[in-house]
């Protein structure tokens, strides 16, 4: 949600809509603070020059797509993933 543009008071709102709790939007502020270095990490990661499989997420679904990748060594690798109409890369 907040990669889609809302504010931690939406998404504070939207979750007690959702899931019937409430969840301050101090305390979202806070989980999306943890996590952003490592998003951005994530996003910034050098990939690998060829991929020899790749898979793309063919279900579209409102909340994600990913595409998923194994490398020449045959590890995997999500390379994005798409939150409604934002990338996560």
């Amino acid at each position: 949600m907040y990669g889609k543009g809302m504010s931690q008071r939406d998404i504070s709102d939207t979750i007690e809509d959702i899931y019937g709790f409430k969840v301050s939007h101090e305390m979202v502020s806070n989980m999306t603070d943890k996590i952003m270095d490592r998003v951005n990490e994530w996003q910034n990661r050098p990939l690998e020059a060829c991929y020899p499989f790749v898979f793309v997420d063919c279900m579209y679904v409102t909340v994600k797509d990913t595409i998923l990748a194994y490398d020449l060594r045959g590890r995997k690798d999500i390379l994005g993933v798409w939150i409604g109409d934002g990338a996560v890369q």
